[in-house]
């Protein structure tokens, strides 16, 4: 786990609101996968609930649950 990743466990990332570049310290998530995120969040008009993210090419059941402890849930949206 990088020192950024340390950091995000005590504060979550707002995908709806988040840089790329931001989104690539996420663990698990590449540059291809952070652009893909915010093209979806882009065209969806921002992500509703976790499960959106599943709809990005790149994330899968598996790599959705090694992000969540790192993001905000998307109650508000």
């Amino acid at each position: 786990m990088t020192f950024r990743q340390k950091f995000l466990i005590g504060h979550r990332l707002d995908l709806n609101q988040a840089e790329y570049t931001e989104i690539t310290d996420l663990p698990g998530i590449s540059d291809d996968v952070a652009k893909a995120i915010v093209k979806e969040r882009e065209r969806r008009g921002g992500f509703r609930r976790p499960e959106d993210l599943l709809a990005v090419p790149g994330i899968k059941e598996k790599r959705l649950k090694k992000i969540l402890p790192f993001i905000e849930l998307f109650l508000n949206n």
